[in-house]
Order: C-alpha cells, then structure tokens, then sequence
C-alpha cells in the first residue's frame, strides 16, 4: 500500500501520504487523550516528507505545546471543523504522527505497539469483553 488519503470531517483539508506507513501506534499519553477527546489516540507514523497537503493549506491550523512529556510537539488540525490532522515531535524528527481516524483505509492498517501505557486507563484492557453492537444503540 504506498499511497493513502484521508482528509478532516469536513473534507475542507485533504492530504496524501506518499510512503509506507513505517508504524502504527496506540499512544496512551495524557496529552492525546485531551487533545482528542478519546482513552487513547491511533497514528500512523511515517516521514513527515512523505505527508503532501492536496487541498485546504489555509484551513490548517497548529497549536504549539509547551512543557511536559511533549515539549517541542506541534498539533496541527482543520481550523474550520477542529479534526486533528497529524502531530510532528521535536524528540522524532523528520518523523509525522497522522490521525488514524482521518485515513480513508484505516482497516488495511494494525495497529503495532501501544505506547506511554503509564497514563493508560484501567479500563481499556477490557474493550473486548464489551457487547457490541453494529449501529448505535436502540432507544426502548
């Protein structure tokens, strides 16, 4: 699979990645889950050359993180409907950190490695055990 194309919700930012994906993460860190609202966050990593922004460069965004375990981070995300795009890291560089989520073939990736499982909720390990269901939940 050497190209992928995903986009944020809105469609207003789209992008292609150009390489193989060299990793896919389940990063546990305090920071992710607040920056996007989730037990944990999905990326696919991959040179930071390899990510080519196709439309939308004047609705991307970025936020600077200062301190803690992420000092020198850059979130970057669609100003117009706030979907979190990718990450670059001062401590990787050259590297790219892409949403999972914003992938348009998500499912022909596996995530590899769960990381910063310090932080990580008591619960997560037990998602497999949930019922699930293949849409919503019926109201009664």
């Amino acid at each position: 699979m050497s190209q992928i194309a995903g986009s944020c919700l809105c469609g207003k930012v789209k992008y292609n990645l150009n390489s193989e994906v060299r990793n896919v993460v389940n990063c546990h860190c305090n920071f992710c889950r607040s920056h996007s609202g989730a037990a944990f966050s999905t990326y696919a990593a991959l040179p930071h050359s390899a990510l080519e922004i196709t439309s939308g460069q004047d609705s991307l965004h970025s936020y600077q993180i200062e301190g803690g375990t992420n000092e020198g981070g850059t979130k970057h995300f669609c100003r117009e409907c706030g979907t979190p795009l990718f990450n670059l890291n001062a401590k990787y560089p050259g590297a790219c950190m892409v949403y999972f989520g914003t992938l348009e073939r998500a499912q022909d990736l596996l995530p590899k490695i769960n990381i910063w499982c310090e932080s990580k909720l008591a619960w997560v390990d037990s998602l497999s055990s949930l019922p699930s269901v293949g849409q919503g939940i019926e109201r009664k």
